[in-house]
This record gives structure tokens, C-alpha cells and sequence, in this order.
């Protein structure tokens, strides 16, 4: 699916990916202060980059850290994205689980795939890849079904809202990268920068800022300064693996790499924070197996005109007949089908055997 030198990338963003919700999680548990916990991650970011070309580890393209205005002007925009994505994100995980955060993450990828067609150009994406979104997307919610219930149903509104503010920013980001010059330095300087001023005014105006003159009151669990240290260290790595990976694969890949992670932080979260049933850690493996037949689109090519594609009618129309009855693609079509059959029938296990599910119902959220 990858080539060598996007694996690596790859791999990176998913090990980090997978321990960033969880990680702010347990930020936003011991210090229930989204505003702050989000400027302190900007902050420390920032603050990074800026020793890197300090100590002159790293050398900038365009002077100390200097972008031209055209170039900030068009990166706004990609900020209002970023920061909408992650203020509606936080906002959702304060009433929903980890659980159902990553059922709604699992539909992004649909919604991506018709940014990619209408505004990055790309093709739509295959009956296989549509095939291995979709078994993602079940998997994903029979999970929450069997071993989850949300404890303010009212969440979901914030979880719908941070659905489209996702979507809308891994295109919009993946745009900006093609279009705009920057290094992954400068990026992530810029991206993290910007979104420190309109982080103060939201945490003064949800009085967050009494917490620091008047001692912080940690919440239920303990530890909060490590909570939220743990989770700049981790948004300092996020910064750098997203950007680098983003820039190496289209806006629906780079989505349905993050859904795989977070189906990482499920089990993570079984681990840690909860435990997952038999059923569904079967059921997880089985999404992980479906996700192996996704294919990248391709960018679209230009239009032929009506009388190249009157030449070529035939000839295509021979060329497809072979693919249909290529051995190795009816047995593709057999492994999908089988796949399929096989997520339903545990999904749906204790229903075909009136199995009460004693061990999910005593382990929900």
C-alpha cells in the first residue's frame, strides 16, 4: 500500500496518532480546562521550533522563522480549520467516550473522498476502497455498540459538529500544501502560533484563567501537571508527524490512516482505561484486516474527447470483460465477500445465539 519511504512516516504518525486521544483524555480528566490545556500545547510547540533554529539544530528556508504576507494569509484559513477541528474535538470528549470519538472519526473518510473528487481532483475512490471504508465504519460501530453508551446523549451534537470541522480541514490542509511552499519547520511554527491568539480570549471568557490565580484544582484523578506535560510532548510530535505525512499522501488516505489509529486507541483504551469484550477485540482485528484493501485514488487525468473514447470503447470494453474474469480478482471478490459475512456474524454473535452480553454491559463508559 505504501512505498518505503512513506512507511516510515506512516508508522510515526500512527504510534503517536494513537496515544494522542487518550493522552487528552486523561489531560482533560485531571484538568477538566480545555482552553488552557489547548493554548499549552500550542505554546510548547512553538516554543520548540523556536529552539531548534536558536540552537541552530534546524536552518530556516526563509530567514528567522519569516513567511512573506501572502503566504500568512493563506495559512489563516488552514488555522481557522485546525483549530475549529480541535476546540469541537476537545468539546465532544468531554461528554462523549474515547469509544464513540473514534465511531465518529471512522466517517470522515466519506465525506474526505468528496472533497478529494470536487476540490483537489483526485478520483473517486474504488468499489474495493469504498468496500474497505465501509467494513471500517461497521467495525467501528458494532465496537460502540457492544462495549460503549454515551452518558450525555446531548454530546453527539458536538460530536456531528467536530465531524464536519474534520472533514473540512484534512482537505482544506491538504490544499494549502499543494498550493503553498513552506518547510514542516515553518508550518508547524505558523499552525501552532496562530492558534495561540484566539485561545487566550476563549479561556478568559470560560474563566479558565481563576484557575491559575487561584491554584489549580485537579479533577478526578491525580497528577494533573504530568497529564498535561504528557500531552504537549505528544502534541509537539503530532505536529510534526502530521505535517510530514500530509505532505506525502492524499487528504482520504492521510483520514483513513488517522481512523486506523484511532481504533489503535481503542485497544490502548482497553489496556488503560476500560476493557474491550472478546467479541470486539475479534471484531477490531477484523477492521484492521478490512483496511488492507484500500488503494489510494489517483489524480484524475484530463477528459478524452468523444472520438478517442469512440476508438477506445471496444478495446476498454474487452480489457474490463479480462478483469472480471481474472482468476485472482473473483478470488478478491471471494476474501471481500467472506470478510464481510465474517464481521457480520461476530457482530451480531450474541443476537444469532441469545448470548447475553454480560462482560460489555458491565464495562461501558
Amino acid at each position: 500500500m505504501f512505498g518505503a519511504d512513506v512507511l516510515f512516516y506512516v508508522i510515526f504518525y500512527a504510534f503517536v496518532s494513537a496515544t494522542m486521544l487518550v493522552s487528552n483524555k486523561w489531560a482533560l480528566v485531571s484538568f477538566p480546562h480545555q482552553h488552557l490545556v489547548m493554548v499549552a500545547q500550542f505554546a510548547s510547540t512553538a516554543l520548540f521550533v523556536q529552539l531548534l533554529y536558536f540552537f541552530k539544530l534546524i536552518t530556516p528556508a526563509e530567514g528567522d522563522l519569516k513567511v512573506d504576507r501572502n503566504k500568512l494569509k493563506q495559512f489563516i484559513p488552514v488555522v481557522v480549520w485546525f483549530y475549529l477541528s480541535l476546540v469541537t474535538n476537545l468539546t465532544a470528549m468531554k461528554y462523549l467516550s474515547v469509544d464513540l470519538i473514534t465511531l465518529i472519526r471512522t466517517c470522515t473518510p466519506f465525506l474526505v473522498a468528496f472533497g478529494d473528487y470536487f476540490y483537489l481532483g483526485r478520483s473517486l475512490p474504488s468499489a474495493q476502497s469504498w468496500f474497505s471504508l465501509g467494513c471500517l465504519a461497521l467495525v467501528t460501530f458494532l465496537v460502540f455498540v457492544h462495549d460503549t453508551t454515551p452518558k450525555h446523549p446531548g454530546g453527539l451534537v458536538w460530536g456531528m459538529v467536530w465531524y464536519l470541522t474534520l472533514a473540512g480541514s484534512m482537505v482544506f490542509t491538504r490544499k494549502f500544501i499543494t498550493d503553498v511552499k513552506m518547510t514542516t519547520h515553518d508550518r508547524v511554527f505558523w499552525n501552532n502560533i496562530l492558534c495561540i491568539p484566539p485561545g487566550l480570549p476563549m479561556a478568559f471568557l470560560s474563566g479558565e484563567f481563576e484557575v491559575l490565580l487561584n491554584g489549580v484544582n485537579p479533577g478526578p484523578t491525580s497528577y494533573p501537571v504530568t497529564a498535561v506535560t504528557v500531552s504537549c510532548v505528544l502534541g509537539i510530535a503530532m505536529a510534526y508527524a502530521g505535517w510530514l505525512l500530509r505532505a506525502r499522501v492524499s487528504a482520504l488516505t492521510f483520514t483513513l490512516i488517522g481512523v486506523l489509529c484511532k481504533i489503535g486507541s481503542i485497544t490502548i483504551n482497553a489496556f488503560f482505561l476500560d476493557h474491550l469484550s472478546v467479541q470486539s477485540m475479534i471484531l477490531i482485528v477484523l477492521g484492521i484486516v478490512a483496511s488492507t484493501w484500500y488503494e489510494e485514488p489517483k489524480a484524475r487525468v484530463a477528459e478524452k474527447s468523444d472520438a478517442e473514447i469512440g476508438e477506445k470503447k471496444d478495446e476498454d470494453s474487452k480489457d474490463e470483460k479480462a478483469k472480471v474474469e481474472d482468476a485472482s480478482v473473483l478470488w478478491k471478490y471471494f476474501l471481500m465477500g467472506t470478510l464481510a459475512v465474517t464481521i457480520l456474524f461476530v457482530g451480531f454473535f450474541d443476537v444469532i445465539f441469545h448470548v447475553p452480553n454480560t462482560e460489555g454491559n458491565t464495562n461501558k463508559q
